[in-house]
């Protein structure tokens, strides 16, 4: 497989290659949305943030990911 480095003008036009390919659809009352766990993720994600805070304010070693996580959403 060969890639392909784009440039400005390639990146323009398959931007205007997917707008003119793609359409949005209008959601009706019945249409399911589209993150229904969100808000319950939301509060696993603060919950974990939490977490991993007072972990770390302890003196406590966090693996790289952790910090990266905490760094990335504060």
């Amino acid at each position: 497989m060969r890639s392909e480095i784009f440039g400005l003008q390639r990146f323009a036009q398959q931007g205007r290659n997917l707008g003119e390919t793609h359409r949005i659809a209008r959601a009706t009352s019945h249409t399911a949305t589209s993150f229904p766990r969100q808000r319950s993720n939301s509060h696993t994600l603060r919950e974990l943030l939490r977490y991993i805070g007072v972990q770390s304010s302890n003196g406590y070693d966090i693996s790289p990911a952790a910090e990266l996580l905490l760094d990335s959403f504060i």
